[in-house]
């Protein structure tokens, strides 16, 4: 899953243009989840790990939870929040 939470690359393009500068932090969280929940579809399938390689995730825009939810940790990540993966 490392693919998931490379900061970089596809996530600093989307944050490129969802983010502008002097955005808060509230402001850059509340972009960054509605994004990922208005273009990204659950398939139904809960998951640990990732099934599919980062690229399909984004070219389908449908992924099981652990696609979805490690992508927003990636771009949480990538605007500077703190936020990190964790399996309860």
């Amino acid at each position: 899953y490392y693919a998931y939470l490379h900061r970089g690359g596809k996530a600093k393009d989307v944050l490129g243009q969802l983010l502008k500068p002097g955005d808060s932090d509230l402001v850059k969280m509340q972009k960054i989840y509605d994004y990922v929940r208005s273009n990204f579809t659950w398939n139904g399938k809960k998951r640990r790990y990732p099934e599919q390689q980062i690229g399909k995730f984004l070219e389908t825009k449908q992924g099981n939870s652990a696609e979805i939810n490690l992508f927003l940790t990636l771009l949480l990540q990538e605007a500077e929040l703190v936020a990190n993966p964790v399996l309860i």
